[in-house]
């Protein structure tokens, strides 16, 4: 009994640790042309390989069109460039970024 306690309070700290270091994305840079996005994701970590940004969603006017999954990170950022399905004025495009361990990022750009 005092075996198995000891190991779920390891597991436990652990745990706690890993996210304690974990931080949701810092910043977001987006550009958007008439069929092109381009995102830069600020996410400063010390270990990109390991804690990273692993998802950037792109939606159009609430509906997803771009979905891109990352399996690390360069340094402290993350890119993205994309083609979009055209654009019309009104349109708002909404960017998610979600850290692997934990947080996520939104940010909105309506198009002129």
């Amino acid at each position: 009994m005092k075996k198995t306690i000891s190991i779920l309070l390891a597991l436990s700290f652990i745990f706690i640790t890993q996210t304690s270091f974990a931080n949701p994305p810092k910043d977001m840079e987006i550009t958007v042309s008439a069929d092109n996005i381009d995102v830069a994701v600020i996410h400063p970590t010390r270990d990109p390989d390991r804690h990273y940004i692993n998802k950037i969603e792109i939606f159009v006017s609430d509906n997803l069109v771009i979905t891109q999954k990352f399996a690390f990170q360069k340094k402290n950022r993350q890119y993205l460039s994309r083609k979009l399905p055209a654009l019309t004025a009104g349109d708002v495009v909404k960017v998610v970024a979600y850290c692997n361990l934990s947080g996520q990022m939104e940010r909105t750009v309506p198009v002129q």
